[in-house]
């Protein structure tokens, strides 16, 4: 019994990361989510004073700190007693997904950085349909606020741009449950705007469609584009940012579709983008999962969606084609080795369209 109780206290010594009550030590503070130095980007609920609310995967909490010490608290709704995933990172040393375990959680990073001053990022991993996350903040020696970017690129999508189905370095497909596989900070979308150095926003829902979604899911993309947590009789969103540029990535769960019915529905929708963001560039994608069937209609239909806004006027909508096909991850999904393929052909044509200086793709990465 003894020696079980010192390898115990081994193990636990020697893990990175830690579940918790908040550590009481010299010198280290308790800042909570009110504090002007953290940074809010997706769609963050700050209704509450001393907690941050998000639902969207990809919405994350950025801030500088100082000294070796580093402890988060997040709150996890425990939808259906699911526990969505995280993503912390330091500097740029690699990144930590975590699985929240409880309501409150209380997670060490690390104790050992070195003494001087650091960067921080949480991302949210999962999706809104796991239930919100809520950021109560860090215990570390003092916080600064980081500079903001200078540019932000709007992703709305399905599975597809959740990063649904990518990740299997925790879980293998077919184990644990459908959502172990999420990491929205590795998915495409997130990498294409750290090549840019450009903010992040994911606007995605696992199934959804333009005109019909799949997997049981009742709500399309234009009756909840608008809603804080991506339902139909969710709370609304303020659009206060307009982001330089929105990449839209739909057609994947409406499946083959008669072109007036898909192409009007697609119009509709751009129109109503447009009603929040006057002058951002708008790029429409095709599916990069779909089978040979759907992506020939896509590569017919995309094209077409974006000379009817370009005849009505709205010549800042330009269509995109994907050229390979990446479906090797967890139920025909990309991996997170095709997400970061998947950005190596969007990048170019995004500065094209842009006119951004390209970035050097090779170095795509996780870093801020």
């Amino acid at each position: 019994m003894r020696f079980l109780f010192v390898f115990l206290l081994i193990v636990v010594a020697s893990c990175t990361t830690l579940f918790g009550l908040r550590t009481e030590k010299d010198g280290i503070q308790f800042f909570s989510a009110d504090n002007e130095a953290f940074r809010y980007v997706g769609r963050f609920d700050l209704s509450a004073k001393k907690k941050a609310k998000c639902w969207n995967p990809g919405a994350y909490i950025e801030v500088a700190f100082t000294g070796t010490f580093l402890e988060i608290e997040v709150n996890d709704e425990m939808r259906y007693g699911c526990h969505n995933f995280i993503e912390v990172i330091v500097d740029d040393l690699p990144p930590q997904r975590i699985q929240l375990k409880a309501n409150n959680n209380v997670i060490l990073i690390s104790d050992s950085l070195e003494k001087k001053q650091h960067t921080l990022l949480i991302c949210k991993d999962t999706e809104s349909a796991m239930g919100y996350i809520e950021f109560v903040g860090i215990s570390c020696e003092s916080v600064l606020a980081v500079k903001p970017r200078k540019r932000k690129i709007e992703f709305i999508g399905d599975s597809i741009t959740c990063g649904n189905g990518s990740d299997e370095s925790l879980v293998k497909c077919g184990e644990g449950t459908w959502y172990d596989q999420h990491n929205a900070y590795m998915s495409f979308g997130p990498l294409v705007a750290r090549a840019f150095r450009a903010d992040w926003q994911l606007s995605s829902v696992s199934g959804i469609g333009l005109t019909r979604s799949c997997c049981g899911l009742e709500t399309t993309m234009p009756q909840v584009f608008d809603r804080t947590n991506f339902t139909a009789d969710g709370p609304k969103w303020k659009f206060k940012t307009e982001p330089d540029v929105v990449v839209i990535t739909l057609g994947q769960n409406d499946g083959i579709q008669d072109s007036t019915s898909y192409c009007s529905t697609y119009v509709a929708f751009i129109k109503q983008v447009r009603k929040y963001y006057k002058r951002a560039t708008i790029v429409c994608c095709t599916s990069p999962m779909g089978n040979e069937k759907l992506q020939d209609q896509m590569n017919r239909f995309v094209p077409a969606v974006t000379t009817e806004m370009h005849r009505l006027g709205d010549l800042n909508v330009h269509p995109f084609s994907y050229k390979n096909s990446y479906r090797s991850g967890c139920f025909f999904h990309p991996t997170v080795a095709e997400h970061k393929l998947m950005s190596h052909e969007l990048i170019p044509f995004i500065a094209s369209v842009t006119g951004w200086a390209q970035p050097d793709i090779v170095s795509v990465g996780h870093s801020r």
